[in-house]
């Protein structure tokens, strides 16, 4: 089957420069982007593993025709070739030429009647498919029930990328009626019919539309420009504290943030947050002048925990500025602990009698029931702050704590990940590269502080025993005081990788990734892994739920090591099982955790709130045109992060820790505590 090429009168069957059918994953190499008059083409390379077969739910990959409206014989070249650099298995490209006086509508009714895709894409002249469009757009489909599916849409002008936005799925009419859909939109064949080209004979067709926050389409000549109108002043509040997952998470979140035109301004509460400082205080002076008399339309506060065990200075912002608390925990529900999820008190009131007292984050027990008063008197203020739940599980939990006896709303976002730095890798190379066995199965588990009990290493170490055997090595990345008593042969345990780079470069390095933790309101680690097309097995419980998409990016398993064991197994004999979840997974986190992809997801919730207006003029959500560089394959990639954990400790500090485990487990008494109080306050002195 060739390419069609559709004149006025009749269909001729006649070849054209590309098959309809690709099965390839190479990028079309002989006649790069740059000779068809691009300056500074935004993307080097098609980034990601070969597409499985089929799509997840065992669907073949639909047919998508490309149609290809000219006012000239032959499509631009460029437009041909971009359609080329799909790799999509199942293309049925079509040019149709206007003749002189014909109106576009009735071209296409032509080649509608030509195609047999189930879906289509609308291509004018010198428009372009952005490189994985097809195949991000037809997984998202099919994961979501979708009869239409959005992506990002970047302008070209002369000297490159000139403006970034997205149809806004809040716009009262995201697909105009009188103007032609362009090319950032897949419909489905009746949609397109009935809604485009105004077929009563295609029924009903509802518009169930689904926005994903990767490229979909490139537009020489774009008809927007500038950054969005609607900039908001933003305060991200932090508990100045420096590494662990809501930090990163924090700080990816402010990026999404100024990459969507908004002024942000990271306000910590104290430089170098202490636990040893926490426990004690609750005014911050300079954070609070700041906020007082900055003027911010919001207050985006992440964990403050490191520096405060109250929630008051919370409540003493939200006189200036509406607040957004991002529960990275569980924090603010509770008199002091960040994840009580097996406490009783939790629903009815934290007291004296909290059991844990002397864990993280630590309170004296005579304190605790006034900080749970004072963050239950957060929560009722008037107007209502926003608790921003990062995923499905956390949002249902806080809603069953908050409860409708208290004012605070709701929402969930989706997180931002770099998705230029954590990215599929040659397997060898990065092998090679890192030192490590070519031919094992590696098994890796990942997390800052990998021998933290909630992380759940030690619940994971009798599945992890369970799958042992020659040619089967295992990863742990992170701080571990005591690597040999996990007594795992071919282990490799290079302890806390500061640098995103290097990160990702293990992440691809290893073919499974495994986390068996019960204590997570999302999990950012599978993420990062799917991201770099490497499969995870979760548990199927809090937030893992959520950041292991079943049957996609990994597999969800009863929460019993057994279980785990036995999906360990088959993924470990089952090669093409592993690559089908990396692709997909690849694909899928890309669309709903990129930058852009997250804020999305934040704008709904602002939106909810009523922070900002219900749809973003014209219709489309706007970006810096610096987004494009957080894309894998961007010809300039924006920069990995560094020092996103805290560095291994000196030998000394590890001893230390050691001998204050073997005293005192990881618990901190109150007495300890006051004595590093003291000590701290007499040296400040």
């Amino acid at each position: 089957m060739w390419g069609q090429v559709i004149s006025k009168h009749k269909k001729l069957d006649i070849p054209v420069p590309w098959p309809a059918t690709t099965v390839s994953n190479e990028p079309e190499r002989s006649k790069p982007f740059s000779e068809f008059g691009f300056k500074d083409w935004p993307w080097e390379a098609v980034c990601g593993p070969k597409l499985p077969q089929s799509r997840p739910d065992g669907t073949a990959w639909p047919c998508v025709s490309v149609i290809t409206l000219t006012h000239q014989a032959n499509a631009a070249e460029r437009t041909r070739l971009s359609v080329r650099h799909q790799a999509y298995p199942n293309l049925d490209p079509i040019t149709v030429t206007l003749e002189a006086g014909e109106q576009p509508r009735s071209a296409l009714r032509r080649a509608s009647v030509a195609a047999r895709g189930a879906f289509v894409v609308l291509l004018a002249d010198g428009e372009m498919l952005a490189p994985g469009g097809l195949a991000a757009a037809c997984l998202i489909q099919s994961t979501d029930g979708a009869t239409a599916v959005a992506g990002m849409r970047i302008g070209f002008g002369p000297s490159g990328v000139s403006t970034v936005d997205v149809i806004d799925a809040c716009a009262p009419e995201w697909l105009n009626p009188q103007a032609l859909p362009g090319p950032d939109l897949l419909m489905a064949h009746t949609v397109f019919e009935r809604h485009v080209l105004g077929d009563a004979a295609a029924g009903d067709a509802p518009l169930r539309l689904s926005v994903m926050g990767r490229p979909m389409a490139l537009q020489p000549e774009p008809e927007t420009a500038g950054l969005p109108g609607m900039a908001l002043s933003v305060a991200a509040l932090t508990d100045g504290g420096a590494g662990g997952g809501a930090s990163i998470a924090d700080r990816r979140l402010t990026d999404a943030l100024r990459l969507a035109g908004h002024q942000v301004r990271v306000v910590p509460l104290t430089r170098g947050a202490s636990v040893v400082t926490a426990e004690w205080v609750d005014e911050f002076p300079a954070a609070e002048a700041a906020i007082a008399a900055g003027g911010f339309d919001l207050v985006l506060a992440g964990n403050i925990h490191g520096a405060t065990r109250r929630a008051d200075v919370l409540a003493r912002m939200h006189a200036h500025a509406p607040v957004a608390a991002i529960t990275h925990d569980l924090f603010l529900l509770t008199g002091r602990c960040d994840m009580p999820f097996d406490c009783a008190l939790i629903h009815d009131r934290c007291t004296s009698a909290c059991p844990t007292p002397t864990h993280y984050p630590y309170l004296a027990p005579n304190r605790i029931e006034a900080a749970w008063e004072g963050k239950r008197a957060f929560l009722r203020s008037d107007p209502p702050p926003l608790l921003l739940a990062n995923s499905h599980w956390a949002a249902a939990f806080i809603r069953t704590v908050v409860g409708s006896a208290l004012g605070a709303i709701v929402r969930r976002i989706d997180l931002a990940f770099p998705t230029q730095v954590f990215r599929p890798h040659d397997r060898a190379e990065a092998r090679a590269a890192l030192g490590l066995p070519k031919d094992d199965v590696l098994i890796m588990f990942a997390a800052a502080n990998a021998d933290d009990p909630r992380k759940g290493f030690l619940d994971m170490l009798p599945s992890l025993h369970a799958v042992a055997r020659p040619g089967v090595g295992f990863v742990v990345i992170g701080r571990i005081d005591h690597p040999e008593r996990l007594d795992l042969p071919n282990l490799f345990a290079p302890g806390p990788i500061a640098n995103e780079g290097r990160l990702a470069l293990w992440f691809a390095a290893c073919d499974l990734h495994v986390t068996t933790s019960r204590y997570e309101t999302l999990g950012m680690t599978p993420i990062e892994a799917g991201l770099c097309g490497t499969p995870t097995v979760a548990y199927r419980q809090t937030g893992l739920s959520t950041a292991v998409i079943d049957g996609v990016s990994g597999s969800l398993v009863d929460p019993n090591p057994a279980a785990c064991a036995q999906e360990i197994a088959r993924l470990v004999d089952d090669a093409g099982a592993r690559h089908a979840l990396g692709a997909w997974g690849r694909i899928a986190l890309e669309a709903r955790h990129s930058h852009a992809a997250s804020y999305l997801s934040l704008l709904a919730a602002l939106r909810a709130h009523g922070l900002v207006p219900p749809a973003a003029p014209r219709g489309r959500v706007r970006f810096d045109p610096a987004v494009v560089r957080t894309f894998a394959g961007a010809a300039d990639p924006a920069p990995c992060a560094s020092g996103i954990v805290r560095a291994r400790p000196r030998r000394l500090v590890q001893l230390a820790r050691r001998a204050k485990h073997a005293v005192l487990g990881r618990k901190l008494p109150l007495w300890v505590r006051r004595a590093a109080w003291m000590l701290k306050t007499a040296r400040g002195r």
